[in-house]
């Protein structure tokens, strides 16, 4: 479904007497969507197109800019019922992301749930099956959950496999974190430095 008439649709449930269920990030939508309930997923409707000026907004209410953007982006709709769709529609259900038991290990395999160890084991597994010079990490400060222990990864990743890498800071809501520069910086530095790890395996052999 196209995002603009799924969100046209979510503001008229009221009208249209269907039922809301709010919903975190990773939650199962598919038994939602079986009984006919639409799901909402808040953080998404605070970063639409708005992030800057919605974070901008509830830093000024005294928020932290260290809280996470998605979160910061909502917050600052709240009280006024603001954001790209005047706020959200008030919610039939809260679901989290575990609300069924049956489904419980399944999500608990997701990545962002194994840990750092399994986290480390499944980067180095691809490392090896795709023979990888070197590998560009991501960390997304709008989710701090997907950034926990990469830092930890990528020193262990250096260690065993002795391969460079790189990590790119940005924010999915919040441009103000981003700097094109400081990246362009380090990318330069890290393919210097795998095209001298190739120098130096090529003279080996």
């Amino acid at each position: 479904m196209p995002v603009y008439p799924f969100y046209k649709r979510m503001v008229a449930a009221e009208q249209t007497g269907k039922k809301v269920a709010w919903i975190t990030s990773g939650g199962p939508v598919e038994p939602l969507i079986a009984m006919d309930v639409i799901p909402v997923y808040p953080e998404n409707h605070g970063a639409s197109k708005m992030g800057v000026d919605l974070c901008e907004k509830i830093e000024a209410m005294g928020y932290s800019s260290d809280l996470c953007s998605y979160a910061r982006a909502d917050i600052a709709c709240a009280p006024i019922n603001g954001g790209p769709i005047g706020g959200l529609p008030r919610p039939d259900m809260l679901v989290c992301c575990n609300f069924l038991e049956t489904m419980a290990e399944g999500y608990s395999r997701i990545y962002l749930n194994i840990g750092v160890d399994e986290m480390d084991r499944e980067v180095m597994a691809m490392a090896d099956k795709y023979e990888v010079d070197g590998i560009v990490m991501h960390s997304n400060r709008s989710c701090k959950p997907y950034s926990f222990g990469q830092c930890d990864i990528q020193r262990i990743i250096r260690e065993k496999k002795r391969i460079p890498t790189v990590m790119i800071e940005a924010d999915m809501v919040d441009e103000r974190s981003f700097s094109e520069s400081q990246i362009e910086t380090r990318i330069d530095a890290f393919i210097e430095v795998m095209k001298e790890g190739k120098r130096v395996l090529g003279s080996v052999h």
